[in-house]
């Protein structure tokens, strides 16, 4: 095998796994505005869960403690 075969070949490697080493500056937007939008959308849930009451508790199967473990949970959790 001659270095004319190798260079090539390992050339088009390197070029493909550079492709896929960082996300450019729209992709790194885009994690972090869906980031920002889950961690409203669990403090919602959250906030939801807290105002309904015992029997609708009850209904979904969890107590009012369990409730509030979940409503006391960081937002990024």
């Amino acid at each position: 095998m001659s270095t004319t075969e190798t260079v090539p070949a390992r050339h088009g490697r390197l070029q493909a796994r550079a492709a896929y080493t960082r996300p450019g500056l729209g992709g790194m937007l885009t994690w972090t505005v869906r980031r920002i939008e889950n961690a409203f959308e669990r403090r919602r849930q959250r906030r939801d869960l807290m105002a309904l009451t015992d029997d609708q508790l009850k209904d979904i199967g969890i107590s009012r403690s369990m409730a509030h473990k979940e409503a006391s949970r960081p937002f990024w959790k």
